[in-house]
């Protein structure tokens, strides 16, 4: 089964991603760490994956390289942050493979995002 990965220890935000990904039959798994994303994005069928730039620990750079050897065909991509931290949002937007939002613009489209998803993997069955 296809797995939507959340890297985040925000409980709001998880819960509210949980909630849409039920709403829309796909399987939800929240992390705490890049660490966990690395060995998962092996190990399981990956949907897609939702990276909270504000969780502890994360560093641009280790993503950045985490995510440099990711293809066309590798899961899609979105990593969000408050508006407010604009040296960040401006980091991210360097990563290449991903979608960059706000996190008011992730919260406000999540579910729309995941309705797409669903239809990917409708389609893709």
């Amino acid at each position: 089964m296809a797995i939507l990965i959340h890297l985040s220890t925000d409980l709001m935000m998880s819960s509210t991603v949980k909630i849409s990904a039920a709403r829309h039959n796909i399987e939800y798994m929240s992390i705490p760490s890049i660490q966990k994303l690395a060995a998962l994005e092996v190990a399981e069928n990956v949907l897609a994956i939702f990276v909270d730039l504000q969780t502890p620990g994360i560093d641009i750079d280790h993503l950045k390289s985490h995510f440099a050897t990711q293809s066309n065909d590798s899961p899609p991509v979105w990593l969000y942050v408050q508006h407010v931290n604009e040296e960040l949002l401006a980091a991210a937007k360097s990563i290449a493979i991903a979608t960059v939002m706000t996190r008011g613009q992730f919260n406000r489209d999540v579910d729309r995002l995941i309705q797409g998803l669903a239809t990917r993997k409708h389609d893709n069955q």
